[in-house]
């Protein structure tokens, strides 16, 4: 990499340290800083006046191909094809979250601040868009992230309403329902389904062996009466 002097137009320094190809570089807002992020899996932070590389990151096992610097240039997060995102301290170099399991690689990282908020927000190869809250307890010292939201296309919001035999929630929908009040394990609710195709697989097998229309009715009589009734909470889940 090469940093230049715009006015003069000369190269002021070469910055050289990543083993295979980089894939963006960005400046702090705060200046003093330049973050790069390279094909080799590794985040490095350079000091922009010395070209002096301050920090080599590792953590990510694949090429980091998203970096934003904070608001106020302390904190810096990455992305990479290897699904994850990791929050750094600009400082130290240590690591201070890491979210994991996105589903696709990271393609776009964007950070906001607003009444004293920090947000990150995450762009997916598979069009997913991500808010993580900066949440710092006790100073930078401990940090940790929140989930936020992702806009759901074809979904439905509710509020304040009881929701049983959820199907299909990934593992970061689960984390979200359980930080905004939602109690149980859905999955629970795969072992009961298990069991009821045993059940229904059962009853075919007998209409395989009858030839009266008697046991066909009785077969749906049997699948109305399997049905779950709703179970009564005290504590809507929201």
């Amino acid at each position: 990499m090469r940093l230049w002097d715009v006015e003069a137009g000369e190269c002021r320094n070469i910055l050289i340290g990543h083993t295979e190809a980089v894939r963006i570089v960005v400046y702090s807002s705060q200046g003093g800083q330049v973050a790069s992020g390279g094909n080799d899996g590794s985040l490095k932070l350079w000091d922009d006046a010395t070209g002096e590389c301050l920090h080599t990151l590792a953590g990510h096992t694949k090429g980091v191909t998203s970096v934003v610097f904070s608001s106020s240039g302390d904190q810096v997060v990455s992305g990479s094809e290897d699904k994850t995102v990791r929050l750094w301290n600009a400082t130290s170099g240590q690591c201070q979250a890491a979210v994991q399991d996105l589903g696709s690689g990271i393609r776009g990282i964007a950070w906001s601040t607003t009444l004293d908020t920090n947000n990150f927000f995450i762009g997916c190869e598979d069009g997913a868009v991500f808010m993580w809250q900066v949440i710092e307890d006790g100073g930078m010292s401990r940090v940790r992230v929140r989930w936020s939201w992702r806009p759901v296309h074809g979904g439905l919001d509710v509020v304040d309403t009881l929701i049983q035999d959820v199907h299909g929630s990934s593992q970061l929908d689960m984390q979200l329902l359980k930080q905004r009040g939602a109690m149980g394990e859905p999955f629970v609710r795969l072992r009961e389904a298990s069991k009821k195709v045993m059940s229904m697989a059962s009853v075919i097998s007998t209409l395989q062996q009858s030839s009266t229309g008697l046991t066909e009715i009785s077969f749906a009589n049997d699948l109305v009466g399997e049905q779950p009734q709703p179970e009564q909470s005290e504590d809507p889940v929201e």
